[in-house]
């Protein structure tokens, strides 16, 4: 009997053993199979292996052809396919529930109808837009995605403004290829750029009304390839000018186009910009010599900044010429990667504006604020100039590029809280006046000021001149003070009222102001005399004739910024995953039930103690 016990314990420990190993090999089997759904391609290998070099085409009801070959080189590059991050599979855009072969019958009739059906499949990971195309009320007449992105050859989204030219004049067949490509094409740069910029170009598809009309503002155009836009040259080179000793041959790029235009020249193998010595005035139509300073020679570590976006200290490359959407809302690649979750800076903020709009230098020596992004406190970065050439006597700008100074000097707008840079100038769009103004310069003030809309009761003393010549407000509250290419050519943003005094006490040579700018025979104490009795002779009313007037309405809130782009990708669990569990579940269970059933059987047959 101790014989044959011993042969049934043996037998129950190898009847476990195998139980154990035939566990092992079905867990393994079933998180191999798992994990080679994750990372192995064979999803796509059927649908690869029939449609390559698959010389045959389908045929619509309307009789047009589709062909069934597929370029597979150009769906490995494209981020459609298992290559990418994430990886895309076929049955990711083909998602019939049904999705086996021979295939399921398409509903479409025409290549329109197919183009749209297939389109459908976009919406899954795609938040659904269409720049440059409004929409009417009825899609019929919208292009779908794959007419403008394609099917199998789709471009990643640094590459759609080069590629998609092409794709546009397939339906607008009367338009070239060099049309398209002014619209959408990306506005290029110099080198990579910082970390995180994208470029304006990336913001079309999304922002389409914001970018085609912020491509007309003065910050869009500052600079210009000089070959490319041969119409942005204003200067007349055919003139010879001992003041330009250089030709047109010579430029690479134009910068300004509003007061003077400066000349760039690029060094190809230093990687560098310099400025060349000669500038055109646009005012008088005339050339002039430009001197530039030994230390100013390097545009890009000079000069660059308030010129371009996404400028990298490090390597002085970046990412677009011109005042981009990036320069005032901040780098736009995580927002691009995830709309939902990332906002972009789109706070009304005068500093923005001041980071460019008022000279000085950075901690680290360069005039211009390095590190500072949209929403940071300017003043960690920067610090303004209080070097006495670049102001007057009474502490207001006398040269370009200091309106956020003069604007910080305090005046009873500022003291508000409510009225800012926006408040008067427009800044996705051209605006309706010079300057980029909201409105013509008097309709703007008298927004606010509307008691001094009948300028003849605000400034008697103008009452026969006002006959003979146009006033604004600014010819008084923000006087030509400063100079860009001629003297005087710029307003002050101080907004404080003629400052005769100042004159009084230094002298109109050394302090001008607001009244002998136009009076230029009139003397101080003479505008001083007529300011007083004016001031003497008039009715006070709500406002007094300098002040703030009635409470300005605030700007307009930030345009909110739609969500674009994917969506972040979420985790998921497959759902079949927890079936395989499952299973593995009660196979272990039906198995140990088993082993149990066959100890029980096997004490059974034991003899019982005596």
């Amino acid at each position: 009997m101790g014989y044959a016990k011993m042969i049934q314990r043996k037998t129950a420990v190898i009847i476990v053993k195998i139980l154990a190993i035939i566990l092992l090999v079905i867990g393994v089997g079933l998180f191999s199979f798992e994990e080679s759904q994750a990372q192995s391609p064979l999803p796509d290998l059927p649908c690869r292996r029939c449609h390559t070099d698959l010389n045959e085409d389908l045929i619509l009801p309307s009789g047009q052809a589709i062909s069934l070959e597929i370029s597979i080189p150009a769906l490995n590059r494209s981020p459609h396919s298992y290559l990418g991050e994430p990886p895309v599979y076929c049955t990711g855009c083909h998602t019939n529930k049904d999705y086996s072969y021979p295939h399921p019958i398409i509903p479409a009739e025409t290549h329109r109808e197919y183009t749209q059906w297939v389109s459908q499949s976009c919406d899954n990971c795609h938040y659904p837009h269409s720049p440059l195309h409004p929409v009417d009320g009825s899609r019929a007449m919208m292009p779908s995605c794959v007419d403008c992105h394609g099917g199998h050859d789709i471009a990643p989204a640094e590459q759609i403004g080069l590629v998609m030219p092409a794709n546009c004049v397939r339906c607008h067949t009367d338009r070239p290829v060099e049309w398209a490509a002014s619209l959408i094409g990306p506005r290029p740069g110099f080198g990579e750029g910082a970390e995180g910029y994208i470029g304006s170009d990336r913001c079309l598809g999304c922002h389409e009304d914001l970018y085609s009309h912020w491509r007309e503002t003065l910050h869009a155009n500052t600079i210009h390839d000089a070959r490319l836009a041969p119409n942005a040259v204003l200067g007349d080179f055919s003139r010879e000018h001992p003041a330009r000793p250089f030709e047109l041959d010579a430029v690479d790029y134009t910068l300004g186009q509003r007061w003077k235009q400066l000349y760039l020249a690029v060094d190809e193998e230093r990687g560098a910009f310099s400025i060349l010595p000669a500038k055109w005035i646009i005012a008088t139509g005339e050339w002039d010599s430009y001197a530039v300073e030994a230390e100013q020679t390097e545009w890009l570590q000079e000069c660059s900044s308030c010129h371009v976006t996404g400028l990298d200290i490090e390597t002085w490359t970046f990412e677009e010429f011109g005042i981009g959407c990036e320069r005032c809302h901040g780098p736009g690649q995580a927002h691009a990667a995830n709309p939902e979750q990332v906002e972009m800076f789109s706070a009304v903020d005068d500093q923005v504006c001041g980071s460019c709009h008022g000279q000085g230098h950075s901690p680290d020596g360069h005039p211009f604020p390095t590190g500072y992004q949209p929403g940071d406190r300017l003043s960690d970065y920067f610090r303004f100039t209080e070097d006495e050439a670049f102001f007057w006597p009474n502490g207001s700008a006398k040269v370009n590029a200091m309106q956020y100074v003069d604007w910080r000097r305090g005046n009873a707008m500022q003291a508000s809280q409510q009225v800012n840079c926006v408040t008067c100038h427009a800044v996705h769009d051209a605006g309706k006046a010079q300057g980029q103004l909201r409105e013509p310069l008097n309709t703007l003030c008298v927004n606010c000021h509307g008691d001094k809309q009948a300028l003849v009761l605000h400034t008697p003393f103008h009452r026969i001149a006002s006959e003979r010549f146009d006033f604004t407000c600014a010819d008084c509250h923000m006087p030509k003070m400063a100079t860009s290419a001629v003297a005087f050519d710029i307003r002050s943003h101080t907004f404080h009222h003629p400052d005769v005094a100042a004159s009084l006490s230094y002298g109109l040579e050394a302090m001008p102001n607001a009244c002998s700018l136009c009076h230029t025979n009139m003397s101080a104490e003479r505008a001083s005399d007529t300011l007083a009795y004016v001031a003497a002779v008039t009715t006070p009313i709500p406002a007094a004739i300098f002040g703030p007037g009635p409470t300005p309405t605030p700007p307009p809130p930030p345009t909110p910024i739609p969500a674009v782009g994917q969506p972040p990708m979420q985790s998921q669990v497959p759902a079949d995953t927890w079936a395989r569990y499952a299973f593995l579940a009660v196979l272990a269970l039906s198995l140990l039930g088993i082993l149990y059933a066959f100890i029980r059987i096997m004490r059974s047959r034991e003899p019982a103690n005596v």
